[in-house]
């Protein structure tokens, strides 16, 4: 009750009141100690100009949690599938592809302090600081509530979709590479269009046969979009594909 009634009066404070809430709108709750949160966006590239520690510590720690809660949530979710499978589908699920997209999404380019020129600090800065973020959660609010966010952000609001994350790793579009050179067929990736909204891209490429459009993916990457055209594809030529 007590630390309720604090979190309440840090919200009060107008000259505290912004970095709290973004936190509490992006994660569903109140920092404790909201040092930690700022220590996780702080790029090294500013320590010595703001006179304190880089979010490299608790990136450590995130990394860590990260790869034990998403295994053990793998394990949980599926009882049928065998230790092979759970490794690979969690090291695309953290993957820094992967968590320079879940970032973006939680918006934490806007909270993450840097000095780095602009074009040259590439998306992998903000996947680090998503797992700074999970280190600073783990120290402020424990190994529970770490928990209940990774499976929220990964499994509940579909926020990363894992059937994508399984075409990806069954590679449709080497298997689609096979087909077509067994058929004597040129297949080419032609991308339709590119769509950039809050610093996240959109593809859309179609899989062309022979020069004719047979099948059409989107995604945040190109891979992304061609192995989505490509499963696609295979659909449509009735190729089947063992998991």
């Amino acid at each position: 009750m007590l630390r309720q009634i604090k979190n309440k009066l840090r919200l009060l404070s107008n000259r505290r009141r912004e970095p709290y809430l973004f936190w509490r709108k992006t994660l569903g709750f109140t920092p404790g100690d909201i040092r930690l949160y700022q220590q996780a966006m702080r790029h090294r590239s500013v320590c010595a100009a703001e006179h304190a520690p880089s979010n490299e510590r608790l990136e450590y720690v995130g990394d860590a949690m990260l790869s034990a809660i998403v295994g053990d949530l793998l394990y949980q979710r599926h009882p049928k599938k065998r230790e092979g499978y759970l490794t690979l589908m969690r090291s695309k699920l953290v993957k820094r592809e992967t968590l320079n997209y879940i970032a973006q999404c939680l918006r934490l380019d806007t909270q993450l302090h840097h000095a780095l020129k602009s074009g040259t600090a590439g998306h992998d800065v903000y996947g680090n600081a998503f797992e700074a973020l999970i280190g600073a959660i783990y120290y402020d609010k424990g190994y529970k509530t770490c928990y209940r966010l990774i499976e929220r952000i990964f499994f509940t609001n579909q926020m990363v979709d894992l059937s994508q994350l399984i075409v990806q790793t069954l590679d449709y579009k080497s298997e689609l590479f096979k087909l077509a050179q067994h058929q004597h067929v040129n297949l080419t990736f032609e991308v339709q269009d590119e769509q950039v909204e809050k610093n996240l891209h959109t593809f859309t490429i179609a899989a062309c046969w022979d020069g004719q459009p047979l099948a059409v993916g989107t995604g945040h990457s190109k891979r992304e979009a061609e192995q989505k055209a490509s499963a696609t594809a295979i659909h449509k030529l009735g190729m089947k594909i063992k998991e």
